[in-house]
C-alpha cells in the first residue's frame, strides 16, 4: 500500500530544495556568471555570448566585477573595486585594503591617514610624516616635540630643560625651580632681583657680589652674622653702629636711640653740657637695647647736651639742643565749677575748678608757675585766684541769685610764653571729687613688690580715697575715673592695669577704690599723682619695686656618662641664685628674672637629677672636640670640653624584658621584639630599649625542642610557641638569642649570644595560684540609679599560676578559670563616698580551687592625671613611645594649637590609667631665646604672632590642670600678622 503522506512530504521537501537552489542561482547571478553558457568578454566588455549585448547591472565574471559590461571602479556592497578587482588604496576620503574600508582619518597598523591618505601632522599626541610616526615626546629634525607637537614654552625632557623647541639658554624659573641653561642651577645667582641658592630662593643671611642678602632680598634690618653677632644692614651693606637721635623727653630726661641693638650697661652712659659733665641719676635701657632714657639729677637748661656711650673700644655720641623749662600749656580740668556752700558777710560765695599747667614735655608744673598766670573771669563770678595746688577759686558769686548751670568764663594767661586758654565752666552744686588721698601699696599676704612678682598669683593694689566737697567718700569707680586725673611718673618701673584705671576692690573686707599693679620691669620707684579735676587738689603716692632674684653663678661639669658619637650628651649644670639657693628645676630657673646664655647646647631638666646642658646627638661627632659654654648676665663664664668616642653600637644581648613569659603552656606562644631585649654596646653600656628598633636578631633552639621558633618582621622579632603535638621527653630548652650582622643579615654574631631557658608547663605542674590586684574601675549611674562600667574602663581579673619549679604563667579567663560576682549593677555607694567595693570569686577550672578578690569601683569623674607629648603618629593604644621635648617649626605664619598638633600628639592619662589623645585646654608660651611676641597667652587661642629666625620658645600644654612642655625652635621665624 502506497504511503501518500510520506510521498507528499518528500515532494514538498524536494520543491522547497529546488526553490532554494533557484533562489541561490538568482543571487549568485548578480555577482558570478557562468562562462560556459551565457557570458564572454569581448573587447574588454562583458557580453551575452549569444546576443553579443553588454550585460546590464553588476556581474562578476572570472572574479572581476563588471557594471553594465565594463570593469567597475568604485564602491559596491561597501567594497572598493578598481578595474573590477577588490583594491587597496584611497578612495573618496577613506583607505581600503583588498576592498575593505579600514580608515578615513586616524591610524591603521601604525600608519596615520588623513581622509584616507598617508598624512604628515599631529595625531593623538604623536607627530607623523607621510603616515609614519616619527616622534611623540622627543627630538625630531633637531627640534623638541612634546606630545607630538612642537614644544611651546618650558619643558623637561631626559633631565634637560627645553625652551620651545631648543635647549634652554641662560637662567629661567621653571616649576618654582631655577635652571641655568638645561640643568638646575648650582650656584648663588641673582635672577629677577631675587637671590637664589642652587635652585631655590636663598634662605638666611649670605654675601653675594659685595652685597648681603637676607633670604632672597637685599638685607635691610638687623640680623645675626655667621658668628652670631647682630648687625644692621641697609640695602645689602653693613651699617656701623651709631646714635640715631637724642631728644629731651622730660625736664630731666634725655632719650638716646641707636640704629641697632647695643650691648651696653648703665655705666657706659655719660652726659655733658659743653665741657661740663652732668650728673646722671638713672639710666633705663629698653628691652630691645635700641634706646635708653637718661635721667639727670637737675633739670635741662638752654644749651647743647652731648650723650656719650662706650661700646667696647668704640664711643658713640649724639647731641641735642635743649631749652630752659617753660610753660607750654594751661588746661582747665573740668566743665564744672563746684560751689563751696559757704557764704560770707556780703552774701558772696565761691566755686572751684581744677587747673593744670604743663611744660614743653607735658609734665605738670602747676606748683612752680601758678603765680605767673593772670586770671580773668566774667559771668556770675567777678574774679579768680589760681593756687599752687592747682585749685582755681572763682570769687564774687552772689549766693542768693546763683543757679546751677550758670556760666563763668575763665581766661588764663602766662605772660612769659604768651600761653593762654579760655574755657566756659558751669556752676555746679552736685557732688564732685574735691579731695583725694593715696595710700600705701597693699598685698593680702604682706609680700613685697619685686621684679620677680608673679601677678597671676599675687595682687598688689594702691588704695585711693576720694571725697566730694561735702566730705562724703566717693566709692563709685566710674565717677572717680571721670573726675580724677591719674599720672604715673615712671611706668618703666611699674605699670597699672587698663591705663591707670581706678577699680573697685576689697581690701581687708572693705570695698575701696584702688589702682592695680599689672606689671613691673625695673627696680626703683615711681610716683603716682591723683588730681581733682574739679578744684585741682592733688595727692601723691609711691610704689617701690625691689631687685628680683638674680643668677649668681652657673657652673658646668663634665658628663658623668661615657660620651659617644651620635648620642645626646648631658653636661651637669649647677645654678646658684643671688640669695645663695641652688636652682635645680627648669621651672625655678625660668622664674628668675635673669638669663643664662648657653653656647653649644640647651638647658634641660632631667627628672630627679636636676639641670643639665644637653647637646643634641646630631652635634656629637666622633673624635671631634665638643665644647659647651655658659655665661651669666654678670659675665661669669663656665666651659667644658670633651672628645666623643666612636658611635656606640649594639654588641651583646644580656637579657630579656621581665614582662616576657619564658614558661609557656602547650599551644601558647610569646613574641619577643628587639625592644624587649637588654642589649649592651661595645663600652658595656645598656642601650635604651626604645633605641633598639633597628637591631636585627634571631633566636635558635636545639634540634629536639618542644618549641617552634619563628623569626618575623625582617628579623626584628621572634615568636616562640610551645608545640601542642610534641612527643619528645623535653619540658624545657635553652634558646640562644644572637645579634645579626647589620651588613649581612645571614651572619649571626656568636659573641653576642644570650641564652635563656624556656619551659613548657602544664596544669599538673602548678603549685599555687595568685589573683592579681585590680585597679579601680570607673562607673556611672543611669536615671534609675543603676551603675554600669563606663566603656573602655573595664579591667580583667588576672590569675597567675606558679609551677613547682617557680615558673609563672598567666592563665586564660574562661579556659582556665571563671570569675563570678563581678556585677557593677549591684554595687551601692555609701553616702558621701565615691568608692564602693565588691567581692568576686575566682574558680580554677582544672582543680576547683576558689579564691576571692575585692574589686573597687569609683564614680569619681575621670580627670587627667598625666600629660605627655608624643610623636604625631602615636595613638592612645601605644605601649611604648618616645616623649617629645623639642621640635623645629619651619612654617612662617602664626603658630597656634593647630600648628603644634601637626608636630605632636597630646597623650593624656587619667587616674584610672586610661589613655587618650586630647587637645590642649590652654597653651602658655614663654621666651627662651630670641625675640617673639604672643597673643591670647595662657588660653586655648594662644599663638605666636611674630618671631625672629631661630627664636626658641617653650610651649606649656595644659589639659585639666596637668601640664607638659615642648621647646619650639622657630627656624624661619614668624611673620607678624
Amino acid at each position: 500500500m502506497t504511503n501518500y503522506k510520506m510521498k507528499f512530504v518528500k515532494s514538498a521537501a524536494a520543491l522547497a530544495l529546488g526553490a532554494s537552489v533557484i533562489t541561490s542561482a538568482v543571487v549568485a547571478g548578480d555577482l558570478s556568471a557562468s562562462a560556459k553558457t551565457t557570458y564572454k568578454v569581448s573587447k574588454g566588455k562583458l557580453v551575452n555570448a549569444k546576443t553579443k549585448k553588454a550585460i546590464k547591472g553588476y556581474k562578476v565574471y572570472k572574479s572581476v566585477l563588471y557594471k553594465d559590461g565594463k570593469k567597475f571602479t568604485g564602491l559596491h556592497s561597501k567594497r572598493y573595486y578598481k578595474a573590477g578587482v577588490k583594491a587597496t588604496g584611497t578612495y573618496k576620503g577613506a583607505y581600503y585594503v583588498k576592498g575593505v574600508k579600514k580608515i578615513e582619518t586616524g591610524t591603521y597598523k601604525g600608519v596615520y591617514y588623513k581622509k584616507g591618505v598617508k598624512a604628515t601632522g599631529y595625531y593623538k599626541k604623536a607627530y607623523y610624516v607621510k603616515g609614519k610616526k616619527v616622534v611623540d615626546t622627543g627630538i625630531y629634525n633637531g627640534k623638541f616635540y612634546k606630545d607630538g607637537k612642537l614644544n611651546i614654552g618650558l619643558a623637561l625632557y631626559q633631565d634637560k630643560l627645553y625652551k620651545d623647541t631648543k635647549l634652554n639658554k641662560g637662567l629661567v624659573l621653571f616649576q618654582d625651580k631655577l635652571y641655568k641653561d638645561t640643568a638646575l642651577n648650582k650656584d648663588l645667582v641673582l635672577y629677577q632681583d631675587k637671590l637664589y641658592k642652587d635652585a631655590e630662593l636663598n634662605k638666611g643671611l649670605v654675601k653675594y657680589e659685595d652685597k648681603y642678602y637676607f633670604d632672597a632680598e637685599l638685607a635691610n634690618g638687623t640680623y645675626k652674622d655667621e658668628n652670631g653677632v647682630e648687625k644692621l644692614y641697609k640695602d645689602g651693606t653693613v651699617v656701623d653702629l651709631a646714635v640715631e637721635s637724642v631728644k629731651a623727653v622730660t625736664a630731666k630726661t634725655l632719650e638716646v636711640k641707636f640704629n641697632q641693638a647695643v650691648n651696653v650697661t648703665a655705666a657706659d652712659f655719660s652726659v655733658a653740657k659743653g665741657s661740663v659733665k652732668s650728673n646722671v641719676a638713672n639710666v633705663v635701657i629698653a628691652e630691645d637695647k635700641k634706646s635708653a632714657q637718661i635721667e639727670l639729677t637737675s633739670k635741662l637748661t638752654k644749651g647743647d647736651y652731648t650723650v656719650s656711650v662706650k661700646n667696647g673700644e668704640q664711643t658713640l655720641t649724639g647731641t641735642v639742643t635743649a631749652d630752659d623749662e617753660k610753660v607750654a600749656g594751661i588746661q582747665v580740668l573740668s566743665d564744672n565749677a563746684v560751689l563751696s556752700g559757704v557764704t560770707d558777710n556780703d552774701g558772696k560765695t565761691t566755686a572751684t575748678v581744677g587747673v593744670q599747667i604743663s611744660n614743653q614735655y607735658g609734665e605738670d608744673v602747676t606748683k612752680l608757675n601758678a603765680g605767673n598766670v593772670n586770671v580773668n573771669v566774667s559771668g556770675v563770678a567777678t574774679s579768680g585766684t589760681l593756687n599752687p595746688n592747682g585749685t582755681l577759686t572763682l570769687e564774687g558769686i552772689t549766693a542768693s541769685t546763683v543757679k546751677e548751670g550758670d556760666n563763668i568764663i575763665v581766661t588764663l594767661v602766662n605772660g612769659a610764653t604768651a600761653t593762654t586758654t579760655t574755657k566756659t565752666v558751669k556752676v555746679s552744686a552736685k557732688s564732685v571729687a574735691s579731695s583725694v588721698e593715696v595710700g600705701t601699696l597693699y598685698n593680702k599676704d604682706g609680700k613685697t613688690l619685686s621684679q620677680d612678682t608673679d601677678f597671676s598669683a599675687d595682687k598688689f593694689y594702691l588704695p585711693i580715697t576720694v571725697k566730694d566737697q561735702y566730705g562724703k567718700e566717693i566709692t563709685d569707680a566710674d565717677k572717680a575715673n571721670n573726675e580724677l586725673l591719674i599720672t604715673n611718673t615712671n611706668s618703666a618701673v611699674a605699670a597699672f592695669a587698663d591705663n591707670n584705671e581706678i577699680k573697685e576692690v576689697t581690701i581687708d573686707g572693705k570695698d575701696v577704690l584702688a589702682l592695680q599693679v599689672s606689671s613691673v620691669n625695673l627696680a626703683g620707684t615711681t610716683n603716682v599723682l591723683a588730681i581733682s579735676k574739679a578744684n585741682g587738689t592733688s595727692a601723691q603716692g609711691t610704689v617701690t619695686v625691689k631687685d628680683g632674684v638674680k643668677i649668681a653663678s652657673a657652673t658646668l661639669s663634665a658628663p658623668t656618662a661615657l660620651v659617644t658619637a651620635n648620642k645626646d650628651t648631658y653636661f651637669p649644670l649647677s645654678v646658684v641664685d643671688s640669695e645663695g639657693k641652688e636652682v635645680t628645676t627648669k621651672k625655678a630657673l625660668d622664674a628668675i628674672n635673669d638669663t643664662v646664655t648657653v653656647t653649644g647646647g640647651t638647658i634641660e631638666e632631667v627628672e630627679g637629677k636636676g639641670l643639665f646642658v644637653k647637646v643634641d646627638h646630631e652635634s656629637v661627632v666622633a673624635n671631634s672636640p665638643l665644647t659647651v659654654v655658659v655665661n651669666t648676665s654678670t659675665g661669669k663664664v663656665s666651659t667644658q670640653t670633651v672628645v666623643p668616642k666612636a658611635e656606640a653600637v649594639a654588641t651583646v644581648v644580656t637579657g630579656i624584658s621581665a614582662d616576657k613569659a619564658t614558661a609557656l603552656r602547650q599551644g601558647k606562644s610569646v613574641t619577643i621584639a628587639n625592644t624587649d631585649l637588654v642589649i649592651e654596646d661595645q663600652y658595656g653600656q645598656v642601650i635604651k630599649s626604645e633605641n633598639n628598633g633597628d637591631v636585627l636578631f634571631k633566636a635558635f633552639a636545639s634540634d629536639d625542642t618542644p618549641f617552634t621558633v619563628t623569626n618575623v618582621e625582617g628579623n626584628k622579632s621572634v615568636t616562640i610557641a610551645a608545640k601542642s603535638d610534641y612527643a619528645g621527653a623535653k619540658t624545657s630548652d635553652k634558646l640562644d638569642f644572637k645579634l645579626l650582622d647589620a651588613t649581612d643579615a645571614h651572619n649571626a654574631i656568636e659573641a653576642s649570644t644570650f641564652t635563656k631557658t624556656f619551659t613548657v608547663v602544664s596544669d599538673s605542674t602548678f603549685a599555687s595560684y595568685k589573683v592579681e590586684d585590680v585597679a579601680p574601675i570607673y562607673v556611672t549611674a543611669n536615671e534609675a540609679g543603676v551603675y554600669r562600667i563606663v566603656d573602655g574602663y573595664d579591667k580583667d581579673v588576672v590569675v597567675k599560676a606558679t609551677s613547682k619549679s617557680g615558673d609563672v604563667v598567666t592563665l586564660d579567663e574562661d579556659t582556665d578559670y571563671s570569675v563570678t560576682g563581678k556585677d557593677a549593677s549591684k554595687i551601692k555607694f555609701a553616702t558621701g563616698s565615691d568608692t564602693a567595693t565588691q567581692t568576686v570569686t575566682v574558680t580554677i577550672n582544672s582543680t576547683g580551687e576558689q579564691f576571692t578578690k575585692e574589686i573597687t569601683y569609683s564614680k569619681a569623674e575621670a580627670k587627667p592625671a598625666k600629660v605627655e607629648l608624643v610623636g604625631p603618629t602615636v595613638d592612645a593604644t601605644a605601649t611604648k613611645y618616645d616623649l617629645v621635648s623639642k621640635k623645629e617649626i619651619t612654617e612662617t605664619t602664626a603658630v597656634n594649637a593647630a600648628a603644634i598638633e601637626k608636630l605632636l600628639n597630646v597623650l593624656v592619662t587619667d587616674q584610672y590609667g586610661v589613655k587618650a589623645v586630647d587637645a590642649a585646654d590652654t597653651i602658655t608660651f614663654t621666651k627662651v631665646s630670641g625675640n617673639a611676641t604672643f597673643t591670647g597667652n595662657g588660653t586655648a587661642d594662644a599663638k605666636i604672632t611674630s618671631a625672629e629666625d631661630g627664636a626658641v620658645v617653650n610651649a606649656t600644654i595644659n589639659v585639666g590642670g596637668q601640664k607638659a612642655t615642648v621647646q619650639l625652635t622657630l627656624t624661619n621665624g614668624i611673620t607678624a600678622e
